[in-house]
C-alpha cells in the first residue's frame, strides 16, 4: 500500500481471519505523537457514511477479486479485523527506507502465527 509517499504492507491472513498492517513508521513521540490509527483509519465520507480508508480499501479489494473471479475459493475478507502488527521493526524517523522494510516484511511475515519470524536490518556505518 502506498499512501502519503509511504509504503506499508497489508497482509491478508486468511488462516487467522485478519488483516495485519506492517508499518515501519516509528509512531508515537518520534513522529510528534502521531498514531497508526490516525494514518490508517482516516475517515472518508462515502455516500454519507464515514468509513476508515483502510477498511474501504480492503472491502473494495475483496469485492473486486470476487467480481473478477466469481468461482474463486478465496474467502471474502472485507470485514476482517484490521490492526497494526505489534513489535513491527521501525525505520529511523525521517528516513525513506519504508520500501526496504516492506520487502523484508514480505520475506519474513509468517502466516501461520501472524508474526514476523525474524527480520534483517543491515547495520549502516
Amino acid at each position: 500500500m502506498l499512501r502519503r509517499s509511504h509504503w506499508t504492507l497489508y497482509a491478508i491472513n486468511f488462516q487467522l481471519r485478519r488483516i495485519d498492517i506492517l508499518d515501519s513508521n516509528p509512531y508515537g513521540t518520534l513522529l510528534g505523537g502521531t498514531t497508526w490509527k490516525q494514518i490508517h483509519n482516516d475517515q472518508l465520507l462515502i455516500n454519507g457514511t464515514k468509513i476508515p480508508w483502510s477498511r474501504l480499501i480492503m472491502r473494495r479489494l475483496s469485492i473486486a477479486l470476487h467480481e473478477a473471479r466469481p468461482e474463486s475459493t478465496v474467502p471474502k475478507f472485507g470485514n476482517y479485523k484490521i490492526g497494526l502488527l505489534p513489535n513491527c521493526p521501525t525505520m529511523t524517523p525521517g528516513s525513506n527506507d519504508c520500501g526496504f522494510f516492506v520487502a523484508n516484511f514480505l520475506r519474513y511475515y509468517d502466516f501461520d502465527d501472524g508474526d514476523l519470524s525474524e527480520f534483517y536490518v543491515p547495520v549502516c556505518y
